[in-house]
């Protein structure tokens, strides 16, 4: 036993996977993310994760959007086309002002128009977490 843990020990040294486990966990501690959620209403949140440019003057854009168990909100006057994909969760969208609900089914995507007002209901009992990727033409 002893052997195999001095064995493991000078790998990772030698790799120098200690310094990178020191220098990840330490950057990590404490510290808020680059883009940390910003609430939308009393359940609902959202962040910005990553955008570029692409081409053909098009920029995608993917958010994280975090719904409290129960909770509501709404994401309105999106600046270009959307798709969202369930991450996490069970809920159900309602799009325009008086959509039907439907089930969000994490096995597909689901298409938001330019401009659309999409509800967005938890109907479980954990968080509800979309990622929501918007293309933009510029």
């Amino acid at each position: 036993m002893y052997l195999q843990v001095v064995s493991v020990a000078v790998f990772v040294s030698s790799c120098g996977l200690s310094a990178l486990a020191n220098a990840q966990g330490s950057a990590s501690v404490g510290q808020l993310p680059p883009h940390p959620y910003q609430k939308l209403n009393h359940t609902g949140y959202a962040r910005f994760v990553f955008g570029a440019n692409a081409p053909g003057n098009l920029v995608v854009e993917l958010r994280s959007v975090f719904i409290k168990a129960g909770g509501q909100t709404q994401l309105t006057s999106l600046p270009g086309p959307g798709l969202l994909e369930v991450k996490n969760g069970a809920g159900t969208i309602s799009l325009g002002k008086h959509g039907k609900p439907t089930a969000l089914d994490p096995a597909n995507l689901t298409k938001l128009d330019m401009h659309e007002t999409a509800t967005l209901n938890n109907t479980g009992g954990q968080p509800l977490v979309i990622q929501l990727y918007l293309f933009e033409a510029k």
